[in-house]
């Protein structure tokens, strides 16, 4: 097409939910008037639970309506869902692919979003990655005991649709 080679079927898929941290410019969207989390809050490990998109994407949605989680599960993609996130104290981010997963070293970025020299900081609600190239994700963010939600707006690749999508981690 452009002289680019185009994405695996699996790899345009996870590109589409976004995974958890988009390579691509997205805008925080304020989700509630809760108090800010403390930083605290964010430093562990952290295992993916749901993802959902309002409105639902386009194919998934016909199948799975707006829950992106339940369809990387029932595709046999567990790969996705058993990544292991960890927000370290000193502000550093990286990920655990589960051992045998089909997932070579450039593949982790497109899962995750961010490398293994990723960068991350709390202001207020907003929860903000950086990559080592420089890329940003700003997340609204809220946190509950053992559970933090990450919020973010995108549009669609393929069109000028923007979709919300909503991440939930369970602390491990």
């Amino acid at each position: 097409m452009n002289g680019q080679p185009q994405p695996r079927p699996y790899r345009l898929a996870a590109l589409s939910a976004l995974l958890l941290f988009s390579l691509l410019s997205v805008r925080c969207q304020k989700t509630s008037n809760d108090p800010a989390p403390e930083t605290a809050a964010v430093v562990g490990s952290w295992k993916m639970t749901a993802q959902t998109t309002s409105p639902p994407l386009p194919v998934y949605g016909e199948i799975y309506g707006n829950d992106l989680y339940k369809f990387f599960v029932g595709v046999g993609r567990t790969c996705f869902t058993d990544i292991v996130y960890k927000f370290n104290a000193d502000g550093t981010a990286t990920a655990t692919v589960p051992q045998g997963c089909p997932i070579d070293g450039d593949d982790v970025r497109d899962y995750v979003g961010f490398d293994l020299q990723s960068k991350w900081s709390l202001a207020g609600n907003t929860l903000s990655v950086t990559s080592s190239d420089g890329d940003r994700v700003d997340y609204a963010m809220t946190t509950d005991g053992g559970t933090m939600k990450l919020v973010y707006a995108k549009k669609d690749l393929n069109s000028p649709q923007e979709y919300t999508y909503t991440i939930t981690l369970a602390k491990q």
